[in-house]
């Protein structure tokens, strides 16, 4: 009998956290560290209470802003293969996540991350994402 498996993806399935990731890969240092300056009020914050949604947008728009569509999606792509790499993976739970795959079980990843990198790296197992 097919049965349904849900994954998150961060610190589930990887050790690190992939937005971390791929606001390194995606803009400099220095506009990082200006970004931090200008938004230390959030990033205090969130700090406090641990709800990051109005930082995660802020955080996005100073660091991508500009950004075409396709200059998005190829960082996306970037990053999501980054994780295909095996050391940046909790083994243990990625070898449960691809023996469901083996079994056939509808196998599907949750995340609150973005899915400009974690579509392809789902797509690359054949697995949904929502």
């Amino acid at each position: 009998m097919k049965k349904l498996v849900l994954f998150d993806f961060d610190h589930t399935i990887t050790k690190k956290d992939s937005f971390g990731v791929f606001l390194r890969e995606s803009s400099s240092f220095s506009k990082r560290l200006l970004t931090s300056v200008r938004l230390f009020p959030w990033i205090i914050q969130y700090k406090l209470t641990r709800n990051g949604t109005e930082l995660k947008k802020k955080v996005l728009f100073h660091l991508l802003k500009g950004r075409t569509v396709d200059e998005l999606v190829e960082m996306g792509e970037k990053v999501g293969h980054s994780f295909l790499d095996e050391n940046k993976l909790k083994s243990e739970v990625f070898s449960t996540f691809l023996s469901h795959i083996q079994k056939g079980n509808e196998v599907i990843v949750v995340s609150g991350g973005l899915d400009l990198y974690i579509q392809p790296w789902c797509e690359k197992h054949g697995v949904k994402f929502i």
